[in-house]
């Protein structure tokens, strides 16, 4: 009995799913306005944005894949920490009420995750991580905003 009731405990240990920590900025809105002409705001957000820019077409960038830790499944020694890959969809059109002097900017992420190395990437369900988007909204915000100082 002492055995399987400690087989079952090894069992349900592994199978324990721990998320990433998030972010403090996790509630940074990630659409906000800005009072620079779209063209402007793009190039600057080229500049702020601190990842290879993949694709870029008709005010909407595609960063390159960035790599980072993922879940953890299991507990200590039987424990595995999955990979996970971001790139993010930045999104720049002129604003309604002023088109040519103000600028709309939407950040979104796409996650992918792995076990290891083994697996290719996008074979596991994807996954939704808006904190990152948050977290790249709350950088290009700081950067724009010291950049109008």
């Amino acid at each position: 009995m002492r055995i399987l009731m400690t087989a079952l405990l090894l069992t349900m240990l592994a199978g324990c799913r721990t998320e990433p920590k998030m972010q403090s900025s996790s509630n940074f809105p990630t659409r906000q306005t800005y009072n620079v002409p779209p063209k402007t705001l793009l190039e600057k957000v080229k500049s702020a944005v601190g990842i290879p820019i993949e694709s870029e077409q008709d005010g909407r960038l595609v960063t390159s894949w960035q790599m980072h830790d993922g879940a953890k499944f299991g507990v200590g020694p039987v424990g595995r920490t999955w990979q996970e890959r971001t790139r993010y969809t930045i999104t720049i059109a002129p604003a309604w009420d002023d088109s040519n002097n103000k600028s709309t900017i939407e950040v979104t992420e796409e996650t992918q995750q792995r076990p290891h190395d083994q697996y290719e990437w996008g074979s596991q369900e994807p996954v939704k991580r808006p904190e990152l988007a948050a977290e790249m909204a709350r950088k290009i915000d700081a950067a724009l905003s010291s950049a109008s100082k």
